[in-house]
């Protein structure tokens, strides 16, 4: 009989403290993360630093919080950490204890390995009773961004030959440093700006005159990426490392014409992260801060085609009201490309071609 009553106490405090620690199991549990920086280059690493904190009298036997990254992150501290890796997404479990008003600080070193917009956005907390049974569970919300830039190529491995670009002019824009020397006039041309007029030669010669500066102060760079990594693509590209290459390419450029106090800009046809169906265009201005926003444009850079390369080139003979020196970073050329860039040489611009590379070791045609 004292052993059927055994039993019956038993179950009773199994019952009580399944239902106390199903109701007070997360009741003044915290939880925080955050991020060392909000932004990096790819192959840097970074501080993921997790908080969690028991805030009341009744211990936490376990605690299991579970959350979901892009697999551009690769973790090292794998202390307590379960991940589950695929191609697109991992998965991370951690299992902890928590006494009673109990805090844990954890860090984990991250290596950035990818460009792109991470975005850390929820987690999921679990707890229980004493036996694992009956849990509950939390999602826990943040807004944590972070965006891993492309790690530029550097100036000297970059695919250029200067002596391609149109003449002597546009080479000794890329060497000269004094951005605001006047060296005389010329005959206006197409692409040349309203404010750079001089009317007092337009009045001598009776045909319109602008200043002709010296090579720097001229000097605007538009970059011009296409995703397209083969003729007749579709819609997303499926040479993933040529136009991850190209990306570079862009990049390199870009960095380069801050360095040297040039303006630049960049355009693309492939959609970005928070905007797929919008293409890329930042006009060109000088600047680290613009040096920063081209960067910014390039991590968040989709591989999916908005328009073909050719109706953006169409767009930027539309839209470029001075004269400027544009790179057509692209994984191929063909005749309505050509035809295309003929049109914005024609207008005044100088136009030169950057053929990317096959990740197989082809080459794109002609240059």
């Amino acid at each position: 009989m004292a052993f059927h009553y055994l039993l019956l106490a038993a179950a009773v405090l199994f019952l009580l403290q399944s239902l106390i620690f199903r109701h007070l199991g997360l009741r003044a549990v915290q939880y925080n993360r955050s991020l060392s920086t909000s932004s990096c280059f790819a192959g840097d690493e970074i501080k993921l630093i997790e908080q969690i904190s028991n805030e009341k009298w009744l211990p936490v036997p376990w605690l299991r919080v579970e959350s979901q990254f892009k697999s551009g992150l690769l973790f090292h501290s794998l202390v307590n950490l379960e991940v589950s890796r695929g191609d697109i997404y991992q998965n991370h479990k951690s299992l902890f204890s928590l006494s009673s008003n109990m805090r844990i600080t954890r860090q984990h070193t991250v290596t950035c390995q990818k460009r792109g917009l991470y975005r850390l956005e929820s987690v999921s907390i679990s707890a229980g009773d004493l036996f694992g049974l009956y849990p509950v569970s939390q999602q826990r919300t943040f807004d944590i961004r972070l965006v891993v830039y492309p790690e530029p190529m550097p100036f000297h491995e970059l695919p250029i030959n200067t002596s391609s670009w149109q003449g002597d002019i546009a080479v000794r824009r890329w060497l000269v440093d004094d951005p605001f020397a006047i060296s005389g006039t010329r005959e206006y041309r197409a692409g040349d700006s309203m404010k750079s007029i001089n009317w007092s030669a337009t009045a001598r010669s009776g045909k319109l005159q602008v200043h002709k500066r010296e090579f720097t102060s001229d000097c605007r760079l538009m970059i011009a990426l296409n995703v397209e990594d083969r003729e007749g693509m579709w819609k997303e590209a499926t040479d993933v490392e040529t136009i991850e290459l190209a990306i570079r390419m862009a990049a390199g450029y870009a960095e380069y014409a801050a360095i040297q106090g040039l303006e630049a800009g960049l355009v693309s046809n492939g959609g970005q992260a928070e905007a797929e169906r919008e293409y890329i265009w930042l006009p060109s201005e000088g600047g680290m801060r613009n040096l920063t926003l081209i960067y910014e444009a390039l991590a968040k850079l989709l591989s999916n085609r908005v328009l073909a390369f050719h109706e953006l080139m169409d767009r930027m003979a539309e839209q470029l009201q001075e004269r400027t020196d544009i790179l057509l970073i692209s994984a191929y050329r063909n005749t309505k490309m050509e035809e295309a860039a003929e049109h914005l040489c024609r207008l005044g611009h100088s136009v030169n071609w950057i053929l990317v590379p096959n990740v197989s070791g082809g080459e794109g045609d002609g240059a």
